[in-house]
């Protein structure tokens, strides 16, 4: 704890140790939910280049961006379901003049947090940044309330309200926008989808797939909200399980096979309302493959439709018999597979082929300029990371960076790849990152350019 002016209340605060390049310092509190946390931070006094901050729920790094504002200070809220959860802020790197200040942290207990309840959601963990995100009692669809993006008069940047979710599950919500408004939605391994609804309430739905997953929803506010009508609604949240067993999707036409999966990054049978229901594989969260297997007594014919979210150089979906590789698929249109077994007894299994291991960036391109360090690109907590030292006297119109995982896209000003977006913007650098878990079968390599014009 020290006394400084520095801090959000203008007396004190409490600020990360002095660390070599390796050591980790961290402050960890308990809370038991329901409730909200709230707090105020500065993640990152001087130079942030070489400095990682973290704040972990339950042991689960949130991924907040930090977003430019007039405002030093950066206030975070948290609604948090029943049950006990640590809350922990992490620093660690060694930089001279760079640390963490922390203040103004509070616990406010409460039977039913009120996010949730404009949501008409049961008590649970979302995530949301005081950036514009405010109960709306008198514009509720349900007549109720609703949650509200956008108070007259204000400007805004994009603002995460972020829920995490069990899948499978199907998610509907009703949403209403102004005319200059919008509302970005997404989950990791679906495309984002952008909608802009005119002022009229209109409803959404789309498909959790398997795994724990974020569900964000984003605001576009780029004008003044000089009314109400310049503005972004939600209410009438529904989450909904769609988890089946696999034998019921995979067994109609082979009633005596037994399915077994693994523990980690389990296959799960998904019930779709209006579709037929199918099988699909965890979420590879650890370095445990996901697969599913039986036994088979031939002589068989097994034919199944199948869809592998890879690429040509990288399949999504692996099918082994007896253990040697039989056939993969890579297309991400539905795919015949027939396969034919002698007498005697089989393993069928499949496999989901991991991503997020095998992606290899690198730095292709960077145009002569007088920065102050070299740029960098990594891959960190599921995101790709570029970090370009911005060259003094460059304001941010002259300072162009791309990042694709196609190397032909890269000449094109808008070459970037799928959810990109400036992390970080200071003084000393820019940082890029680009959000890996977005893609069902991430790509194999990715490739960074910059350029600077006078």
């Amino acid at each position: 704890g020290v006394a400084s002016a520095l801090a959000p209340d203008g007396e004190d605060a409490v600020v990360s140790p002095e660390l070599s390049g390796e050591e980790r310092a961290w402050l960890e509190t308990r809370v038991s939910g329901p409730g909200t946390f709230s707090f105020q931070w500065i993640p990152g006094l001087g130079n942030s280049n070489d400095r990682q901050w973290k704040f972990l729920v339950d042991g689960k790094s949130l991924p907040w961006a930090i977003e430019q504002r007039r405002d030093p200070f950066y206030s975070r809220f948290l609604e948090l379901g029943p049950g006990e959860h640590s809350l922990r802020w992490e620093i660690e790197g060694s930089v001279a003049g760079s640390a963490l200040l922390l203040d103004q942290v509070a616990w406010t207990p409460a039977n039913e947090p009120p996010f949730s309840k404009a949501l008409d959601l049961p008590p649970s963990n979302i995530h949301w940044q005081n950036i514009g995100w405010t109960l709306a009692p008198n514009e509720a669809r349900d007549g109720a309330d609703a949650l509200r993006f956008g108070i007259p008069g204000t400007y805004y940047h994009l603002t995460a309200l972020t829920l995490r979710i069990q899948g499978p599950a199907t998610v509907s919500f009703y949403a209403k926008t102004g005319p200059h408004c919008s509302l970005q939605y997404r989950t990791n391994g679906v495309p984002r989808t952008v909608v802009t609804t005119q002022g009229a309430w209109q409803q959404f739905s789309l498909q959790i797939p398997p795994g724990a997953r974020n569900l964000d929803l984003i605001p576009a506010n780029w004008r003044f909200a000089e009314t109400l009508e310049e503005c972004v609604w939600i209410d009438e949240f529904r989450i909904t399980s769609n988890s089946v067993p696999i034998s019921n999707v995979l067994n109609v036409a082979s009633p005596n096979l037994a399915w077994s999966t693994n523990r980690a990054n389990p296959w799960v049978g998904i019930d779709r309302p209006g579709q037929s229901s199918l099988v699909a594989a965890g979420r590879a969260l650890s370095d445990e493959l996901s697969w599913l297997e039986t036994q088979v007594q031939g002589p068989a014919v097994i034919k199944f439709l199948a869809r592998g979210q890879g690429s040509s150089y990288q399949p999504g979906l692996r099918v082994l018999v007896d253990g040697a590789l039989h056939t993969s698929v890579s297309s991400t249109l539905h795919k015949w597979v027939i396969l034919y077994l002698p007498r005697g007894p089989h393993s069928l299994r499949f496999e989901a082929v991991p991503g997020l291991r095998q992606v290899t960036p690198e730095i292709l391109l960077f145009d002569d300029a007088p920065m102050a360090g070299e740029p960098t690109i990594r891959v960190i907590e599921g995101s790709l990371e570029v970090t370009v030292p911005r060259p003094d006297g460059y304001s941010d119109q002259q300072i162009g960076m791309n990042l694709s995982d196609r190397l032909d896209l890269l000449g094109r000003p808008s070459a970037k790849a799928h959810h990109a977006t400036i992390f970080l913007r200071t003084p000393e650098v820019l940082i890029l990152r680009c959000d890996l878990s977005i893609y069902p079968v991430p790509p194999k390599s990715f490739f960074a350019a910059a350029s600077f014009e006078p």
